[in-house]
C-alpha cells in the first residue's frame, strides 16, 4: 500500500471520528480497521463503523454531501451479511457507517 493511500485513509479516519465526537455520537470500529487494531496485516479496503440506531439517520445526514451508496437495507450473502448502512466516499476512501438495528451476519459453512 502507498504512502498517499495511508494518508487518505487516516485523514479520513480523522473526518469521520472529529463528525460523530463533534456530535456526541457513539461509534463502533469493525471490520478490516479492527482487524488491524488486532495485529492483522490485512490491507484496509475501506473503514467501517457501527453507530447506534438512534443515531443512525443524524449521520447519514451530517455526511450528506459524501454520500456515494444511499442509506439503505443491503444483503451481501457471499460476503456475510444483510444490515442498513450507508457509504461515504471521503477524499476517494469508503467510509461505511452500518445500524445495528436488524443487522444480520452469516457464517460461510452455514
Amino acid at each position: 500500500m502507498t504512502k498517499d493511500i495511508r494518508q487518505k485513509q487516516s485523514r479520513a479516519l480523522s473526518w469521520i471520528v472529529s463528525l460523530l465526537n463533534q456530535h456526541q455520537i457513539s461509534f463502533l470500529i469493525c471490520g478490516g480497521l479492527a482487524a488491524i487494531g488486532y495485529g492483522s496485516n490485512r490491507k484496509l479496503h475501506d473503514i467501517d463503523l457501527f453507530v447506534t440506531s438512534n443515531h443512525f439517520n443524524k449521520v447519514v445526514s451530517l455526511g450528506d454531501e459524501y454520500i456515494s451508496k444511499p442509506a439503505q437495507r443491503y444483503c451481501e450473502v457471499t460476503e456475510g451479511w444483510d444490515l442498513e448502512y450507508v457509504q461515504f466516499v471521503y477524499h476517494g476512501i469508503k467510509i461505511e457507517i452500518g445500524n445495528p438495528n436488524g443487522a444480520k451476519f452469516f457464517q460461510s459453512k452455514k
